[in-house]
């Protein structure tokens, strides 16, 4: 107070406001924000989560965003210090508040860094993907961008939240091979079947993942070319990155006995066992499931063995107690392919093949052979819907495929979008 009695108040400067802030505090809001959305991208792919798992972490996630949101500015210079922006996960919330806040200095230095580091990418197009409001600014911007992973970040969210961009048709033929991947990406998850004769060029075009894209687009939006399934099977026999998405596709995508045929052609060779596997859960008919009992022998497949028995009869091989102990000294092997192994089969139980026969024997009686199932039941829609609303993540994404591959023409539905847009696209759907 002067002399004269007039109350003066007196702003506090940045720095002063700063010093004001609870250091640790947002230092642990900033490392949790990125942990936690980085544990939430392996939930999504994980066979042990469900919709109400991924609500419940998302949750997390945006409370720890919530406290950088309520820091303001003070949180820019925790969160440089805390990263140094090599993973992707580490830009999350960065990204987050930069689009919220359309800080443009900020916008800059993550287009910077992500100009040097396209792994950063899935970063980037996820957090654009998680911001309710001001993302189609900045979805627009990196999708005009001279950069093709910048656009590419940018087709990538609208993928995630179905969004068209008249960028991603112009994708489609661009000279970039990650570029125009994540075109066609986009453009089958959208259903553009329109633009089917663009995508359909693109799988001869020499690059692997533009080749695997156009063949997952073409055949999601309608496309039953001979030639594209022996394209589709070739990938899954090679056992490389997209092996267990080309099985699941073509088993899903081709008829049942054409799967039948294939699978046997599989079973028969010794290096295609796991692959086998996998496209038994898929093709969904309970006469293999014999075989995949008698796999749950061997422990290199046994639990692969025991996801397809799950996928097809709907048994919660953990909940029914039909498990046994992790082997002792079981080693997956080492190499790029057991690497990929143990992250598909990690979080699986491990199933007992007579505690497993044991219960065959009790429910055979209510699947019908030559029939295909999902989690226990016919491919209905409504068994589909239900299984997307409450099933395992892979059994949702199984279930999504299907729907799509019965409606070419229309979104797919995402089971890795934010648990909120995954919840209003439900809702509408019950509507």
């Amino acid at each position: 107070m002067s002399g004269t009695g007039i109350v003066r108040w007196t702003g506090f400067t940045a720095g002063e406001i700063l010093a004001l802030v609870n250091q640790d505090s947002l230092a642990q809001h900033v490392d949790d924000s990125a942990f936690l959305w980085h544990l939430r991208q392996l939930a999504v792919d994980a066979p042990q989560y469900a919709l109400a798992d991924i609500v419940r972490l998302d949750g997390r996630v945006d409370a720890h965003i919530d406290g950088l949101r309520v820091a303001g500015d003070a949180a820019w210079p925790v969160i440089a210090r805390s990263f140094s922006f090599e993973q992707g996960y580490e830009i999350f919330p960065k990204m987050v508040l930069a689009v919220e806040a359309q800080a443009t200095s900020h916008l800059d230095e993550i287009h910077d860094c992500l100009c040097t580091k396209p792994e950063l990418l899935r970063g980037v197009a996820g957090a654009l993907a998680w911001v309710q409001t001001g993302s189609e600014a900045e979805i627009d911007s990196l999708s005009r961008a001279e950069n093709p992973v910048m656009r590419e970040a940018a087709f990538a969210a609208c993928a995630i939240l179905r969004r068209e961009h008249p960028g991603i048709r112009l994708g489609l033929s661009s000279s970039h091979a990650g570029l125009r991947a994540s075109a066609i990406q986009a453009a089958g998850q959208l259903g553009k079947v329109e633009w089917l004769p663009e995508i359909e060029h693109a799988i001869g075009d020499g690059s692997p993942d533009c080749s695997f894209q156009g063949l997952w687009a073409a055949i999601r939006l309608g496309s039953r070319r001979l030639s594209h399934f022996s394209a589709l099977k070739a990938i899954a026999e090679a056992d490389g990155h997209h092996a267990r998405e080309a099985a699941i596709l073509a088993c899903r995508a081709m008829s049942l006995d054409e799967a039948i045929g294939w699978h046997s052609t599989l079973a028969r060779n010794n290096t295609c066992t796991r692959l086998a596997a996998i496209g038994a859960g898929a093709i969904g008919d309970p006469r293999l499931v014999p075989a995949l009992i008698a796999l749950m022998e061997i422990d290199e497949f046994a639990r692969v063995a025991g996801e397809s028995f799950s996928t097809i009869t709907g048994a919660d091989l953990s909940y029914l107690d039909l498990t046994r102990p992790r082997p002792e000294n079981f080693e997956a092997g080492s190499g790029e392919a057991a690497d990929l192994v143990i992250r598909e089969d990690d979080e699986l139980p491990w199933p007992d093949a007579r505690l497993v026969g044991q219960w065959w024997q009790k429910h055979r009686g209510s699947f019908i052979a030559g029939e295909r199932y999902l989690a226990g039941n016919p491919l209905t829609t409504g068994h589909l819907l239900q299984v997307i609303a409450q099933g395992k993540q892979r059994q949702r994404s199984s279930a999504a495929l299907e729907l799509a591959l019965s409606a070419p023409g229309e979104p797919m539905f995402e089971v890795r979008a934010p648990a909120r847009v995954q919840l209003e696209r439900l809702r509408a759907w019950n509507s």
